[in-house]
């Protein structure tokens, strides 16, 4: 027989071996009855005001994290546009005819031919100009021309340097003296390296109408011919001194600060620009008039070799 449990009394079983319906009942009351007084006694409990206070607190304190938008990485493209391609061809044809302008240089005077013989170039340009013509003895034609520039621009002629004479602003001579002659009436030489400017320079002056030529810088050597006239006199002006050719062999010479008109043979009137100073003639005593500055007075003072030798070349020009 099994245990009795303490206090259950004893076990009643029906037929067939099961408890009595009443002994079940007092059982279940017993049991029951223990696990109501637990219930009736527990009421649950809410979470205290402080500790919901501490917990909403440590909530907030935690920084919350910023959100960072980014964006898709651009994507660069390499391969170049039409648009560049076209710039790109642009630029080296603009340089390539810049190359081919600067290697070809001013165009030779070329030599004419015809009925089997050959007409000299200077006659030709000669032709072309009246009265204008190259001094054979500076050197060759060509090269003597393509030491000039009028209006900062090659002259590929005579006939296309005496034509543009009378409106030139500005006419270099480069690398060595060119000498150019007006009929009978003058022969004109331009110095190495100088800078004239012949804005009042006319072909066919009026009776009492000067020639003028602003000399900015270099050197310029004038001989006067047999066919020179004295009433449309020729001009040789600088920032300093207007030389007025009376009949003569003369030079006039501008450095950066001077200039300096130099008598070989005839006379020469010179007038300072700058102060209230006396017109001085200067004759063939081979003197020179130089003008320092704008406030010196003119002094006049001996030829001197550098100034000298390339007016001696003139004489007996017009021989």
């Amino acid at each position: 027989m099994g245990r009795q449990p303490a206090g259950s009394g004893p076990i009643e079983f029906t037929r067939g071996g099961r408890a009595s319906a009443e002994f079940q009942a007092r059982v279940r009351a017993r049991f029951l009855g223990g696990a109501d007084a637990k219930l009736e006694d527990w009421t649950p409990e809410s979470p205290r005001a402080e500790f919901r206070a501490r917990l909403k607190d440590s909530f907030l304190a935690v920084e919350p994290t910023p959100v960072v938008v980014r964006r898709a990485p651009r994507v660069v493209h390499t391969r170049p546009t039409r648009t560049r391609w076209a710039a790109a061809g642009v630029f080296l044809a603009a340089a390539a005819a810049v190359l081919l302008f600067l290697r070809r240089g001013p165009e030779p005077i070329e030599t004419v031919t015809g009925d089997e013989r050959a007409v000299d170039a200077r006659s030709v340009a000669a032709a072309e100009s009246p009265g204008w013509s190259l001094d054979a003895s500076s050197g060759d034609e060509a090269t003597l021309l393509a030491s000039v520039l009028v209006d900062g621009q090659a002259v590929a002629s005579l006939a296309d340097f005496v034509a543009r004479m009378a409106s030139a602003q500005r006419v270099e001579s480069l690398d060595r003296a060119i000498r150019i002659r007006h009929e009978d009436s003058f022969v004109l030489e331009l110095a190495a390296d100088s800078v004239v400017r012949m804005d009042g320079w006319t072909d066919a002056p009026k009776a009492g109408q000067a020639q003028v030529l602003y000399l900015d810088l270099g050197g310029v050597r004038v001989a006067t011919g047999p066919g020179f006239d004295a009433a449309s006199p020729l001009v040789v002006e600088t920032a300093h001194v207007r030389a007025e050719v009376m009949g003569t062999i003369f030079g006039v010479d501008v450095g950066s600060d001077y200039s300096c008109v130099c008598c070989l043979e005839g006379s020469v009137r010179t007038t300072a620009l700058h102060g209230e100073h006396p017109s001085i003639t200067i004759g063939s005593e081979r003197t020179r008039v130089v003008l320092q500055d704008e406030q010196g007075l003119p002094m006049e003072a001996p030829l001197v070799e550098g100034h000298r030798d390339p007016l001696e070349r003139l004489v007996g020009y017009w021989a």
